[in-house]
């Protein structure tokens, strides 16, 4: 494969909580006891799309794009567990060394549904730094697999989308939706499945590691 630019997602392909519990998960509980069928995506859409100040800020926006309302027990609930997560996110250690290693090679983006409040780490981990672009839904407005998404990435970075490979760890969002807007895609799947909880395996070829990512670029 000819490639010129790596394009990163974040979320349990980059960086992950090491809470015990998942914060998105136990709200996704907690609308889909109140009545709501699509609560990943009333999440993405309440408060991926645009800036906001915190989780408290961001909670009736989500329960207005799931079309249900949670007591204030549950609200305090979900505010609280997304607190104690977020002061436990790190990056997989392999990340920042392969990164240094690869974009001597390749241009880097960085291309993440992500809310906009506890993103501190981007900075102080030195994780922005290692991208060309990083493009954020919560600034762009604008979530994968939307294939407007990957278009501007590839304008950012002034590639073809066939010159591009997207890894990720979600098959619809990162393989499937970079496919369709015509980039190469490889499946992340970390400590040897998949951590995005909605992931099924396909049976598709992927990889556990940037090690094993760089490895491959190299043969290639």
């Amino acid at each position: 494969m000819i490639v010129q630019a790596l394009v990163f997602d974040l979320w349990n392909t980059l960086a992950a909580s090491g809470a015990p519990i998942n914060p998105v998960i136990a709200l996704g509980r907690q609308l889909k006891d109140a009545g709501c069928t699509d609560w990943l995506r009333a999440i993405e859409r309440g408060m991926m799309r645009r800036p906001m100040h915190d989780i408290d800020a961001a909670l009736p926006s989500i329960e207005a794009a799931a079309g249900v309302t949670l007591s204030t027990e549950d609200r305090a609930a979900a505010a609280a567990l997304w607190r104690d997560a977020a002061t436990e996110v790190e990056l997989f250690p392999d990340v920042l060394p392969n990164l240094d290693r690869l974009r001597g090679r390749f241009r880097l983006a960085l291309l993440s549904n992500t809310q906009s409040f506890d993103m501190g780490f981007l900075q102080t981990s030195g994780l922005a730094s290692r991208f060309e672009t990083v493009q954020l839904s919560c600034d762009t407005g604008i979530l994968k697999p939307d294939r407007r998404a990957f278009a501007a990435v590839g304008a950012a970075l002034a590639a073809a989308p066939c010159e591009m490979l997207m890894i990720g760890d979600n098959w619809k969002d990162d393989v499937l939706g970079a496919r369709e807007a015509g980039l190469q895609a490889l499946l992340i799947r970390r400590n040897g499945s998949a951590l995005s909880h909605r992931e099924a395996d396909r049976g598709e070829r992927s990889i556990t590691s940037l090690d094993t990512l760089a490895s491959l670029l190299a043969a290639a």
